[in-house]
């Protein structure tokens, strides 16, 4: 019951748009820690640079799928969020420690993967999706986002 309270709070875009991306995922991450069932750490390397308006919120989005299917479907007891922001790429590393699934089977029955593939196209970044024994993870790329997606 209280998983389903936190998920049915989700943030509207309208607030998304009023933070950056940090403070929008700071605020979802301490929202997920309240729960205290999956233990969620955020790590950011590089010097951050603001997004325009529509790539954040399909940044932010997108981890908010992984988030909920790790909160809904692995059983996770961490979840792990890395923002990189090196010198051409930003690369989105997500992962949690809880049981995997067939991706083969999954993509046939869910929508949750098709939507972060969907969104990644979007703004243009390539997702790499795994899952296994170890956990599921989720590695998005957007290239040479300092020239296509500042304000």
């Amino acid at each position: 019951i209280a998983e389903l309270k936190i998920l049915s709070k989700l943030p509207s875009t309208d607030k998304i748009k009023q933070f950056s991306l940090l403070n929008a995922l700071t605020m979802e991450i301490e929202r997920i820690n309240k729960l205290e069932s999956v233990k969620t750490i955020l790590l950011i390397k590089g010097e951050i640079v603001p997004f325009g308006s529509d790539t954040k919120i399909i940044i932010f989005r997108i981890i908010q799928e992984f988030i909920c299917n790790t909160i809904k479907y692995a059983n996770a007891s961490e979840l792990n969020i890395v923002l990189n922001y090196d010198n051409d790429n930003f690369v989105l590393d997500i992962s949690d420690n809880g049981k995997g699934f067939d991706m083969n089977l999954r993509m046939n029955q869910g929508n949750g993967i098709s939507n972060i593939k969907n969104r990644a196209s979007l703004i243009g970044a390539v997702s790499e999706y795994k899952s296994g024994v170890e956990g599921t993870s989720l590695k998005l790329t957007v290239k040479n986002y300092k020239n296509t997606l500042l304000n």
